[in-house]
């Protein structure tokens, strides 16, 4: 399970990655606001903090024309944490208990 903090900083990716659509798409601040039927500054808000609700996100996602399941794919995957390179391999030697193992 991912702790708390790399949820969070997968979240701002996810909004970073939304605003940069929404630039690219030349979707103001404003239009984005009047669609959500909010201020702008509260989506300004949304965008300084890195955190919107899902359901504005999912909505300003669809009105630049992106995937935001793929943003979100994107932001998760960039915030995980380094694997331990020996997880998930045997211990050298093999398996003890195999066919080969006389005892």
């Amino acid at each position: 399970m991912k702790s708390e903090s790399s949820l969070k900083a997968a979240g701002v990716k996810a909004v970073r990655a939304l605003r940069r659509e929404t630039r690219a798409a030349d979707i103001t601040i404003r239009a984005q606001a009047q669609m959500l039927g909010v201020r702008p500054g509260t989506v300004s808000s949304h965008y300084k903090r890195g955190d919107m609700p899902v359901t504005q996100f999912l909505a300003i996602a669809d009105m630049a024309g992106a995937d935001a399941s793929l943003l979100i794919a994107k932001a998760t995957e960039e915030t995980k944490a380094p694997q331990d390179p020996a997880a998930g391999r045997e211990p050298q030697g093999g398996n003890q208990d195999g066919p080969d193992n006389k005892h």
